[in-house]
């Protein structure tokens, strides 16, 4: 006798935990460090030494719940009235076809996207930072469709920032990519806001007049009507918000010393630029066209100059630094730090550091829903007697009810209306 197979039943529908993960981006800046200790300069003056600080800064929104948004629109129908609502926002989009007459409504939404995307591209749309060296080029925007305008990469990023610093400006420059990370967030989330508009209408329709056709303009989905016959209705429309929470802190402060001469230790990305929305087709460019455009092209070639200033007296053939001296300078720069409170004595990041620059906060985003919340009015708009002929009428429909009632009373008693027959009763 063959094995019978044994199959495994499954679950019709996958059980979801409600827990979201939250999304983090990552900001790098690269200082050009010079040290003020005198031991330094005396030590390390014939060597092509360069310091580079590289600051971590972490950008994390984790999602919360769901609230109560704003009120977009509100609409009091009176007794009988009926209306025909149609929502309409930058995200959804109504195409109507005259000859097959159907219609057809897309909605697509990318509100989450287009704050991350301005919060990255703001991160480092300031001047102090060397654009020709800068690992992410852009500038701050704002695109008319979340869908289409949003870069699928570029989140995040690094920038080389220009001049020198030493351990005061270091700490000086943390504190002011707070603030200005914190002013981006907000800008960042009021424009996300402003660009998510929502209306809500009535749809309206023409017919012509000899009525043999009817072109709709309707692109509703929902009908309310007020059934009620002595009060007023209104609806509101609430839209439907999204919470999260925001924590932008410090992460690491990495030290580096390189050789000026041959510095192949750094690992950077390459630029990103974000395209200009204009595409070229394949079928119109030939091969041999040697002048056609390539767009976001501008990106730097050069990698590093030399910003200290010290003696570059140093053997060519030599190409890479002492572990020795590595270790001294490291030890030197990471004692600065910690003196200015930007570093534990281990090298990590302060608790000081770590409250001092960064922030915590909470923001509500829009989302795609809209909920609709019914009043009636107190106000009775009925004369006294349309009241009386109203409770008249509740009084027939009930004293209907009762005799109904007792009219089934009655045939369940009848032997007529029984499953069962009577027995019959045999005559003699």
């Amino acid at each position: 006798m063959a094995d019978q197979m044994e199959t495994q039943t499954n679950d019709c529908c996958p059980s979801l935990d409600k827990k979201q993960l939250c999304e983090i981006m990552h900001f790098n800046y690269r200082l050009n460090y010079r040290p003020e200790s005198v031991d330094f300069l005396e030590r390390f003056a014939n060597f092509p030494v360069g310091i580079e600080l590289k600051f971590s800064f972490t950008y994390k929104r984790c999602p919360g719940d769901l609230v109560q948004g704003d009120l977009v629109y509100t609409n009091t129908l009176l007794p009988g009235e009926s209306v025909k609502l149609f929502t309409s926002d930058r995200r959804s989009k109504f195409t109507y076809d005259s000859s097959s007459a159907s219609a057809n409504r897309n909605v697509q939404s990318s509100e989450e996207s287009m704050q991350a995307q301005q919060m990255s591209d703001t991160m480092f749309d300031f001047g102090s930072k060397d654009s020709g060296n800068s690992s992410y080029q852009n500038s701050a925007h704002v695109d008319g469709h979340g869908d289409a305008g949003v870069d699928i990469l570029g989140f995040g990023g690094e920038a080389n920032m220009s001049g020198n610093f030493n351990s005061s400006g270091s700490s000086q420059f943390a504190r002011e990519l707070t603030q200005h990370a914190e002013s981006k967030h907000n800008e960042s989330a009021m424009s996300t806001r402003k660009a998510n508009s929502i209306s809500i209408g009535e749809s309206i329709s023409r017919s012509h007049a000899e009525g043999s056709s009817e072109d709709q303009y309707e692109s509703s989905s929902r009908e309310f009507k007020n059934p009620n016959q002595c009060h007023a209705l209104t609806f509101l429309f609430y839209q439907i918000d999204k919470t999260y929470n925001i924590d932008f802190e410090l992460d690491s402060i990495s030290i580096r010393v390189y050789n000026r001469q041959s510095d192949n230790t750094r690992i950077s990305a390459n630029p990103y630029t974000r395209s200009n929305g204009v595409g070229v087709l394949s079928t119109q460019v030939l091969a041999t066209k040697t002048d056609a455009a390539v767009a976001n092209s501008n990106i730097s070639t050069g990698l590093f100059t030399n910003r200290l200033g010290f003696n570059p007296s140093f053997t060519s053939a030599e190409t890479t630094l002492p572990k020795s001296v590595i270790t001294a300078i490291t030890d030197l720069v990471q004692k600065e730090l910690a003196e200015e409170g930007l570093l534990n004595p281990d090298g990590t990041v302060s608790d000081t550091a770590k409250k001092e620059y960064g922030f915590h906060t909470h923001m509500a985003l829009p989302t795609p829903g809209v909920m609709v919340k019914g009043c009636m009015d107190d106000c009775d708009i009925c004369e006294p007697e349309v009241r009386k002929a109203r409770e008249l009428d509740l009084q027939y429909k009930h004293l209907q009810n009762e005799l109904l009632k007792k009219q089934i009373a009655l045939l369940e008693k009848s032997q007529e209306y029984r499953c069962c027959p009577a027995a019959s009763v045999d005559e003699n």
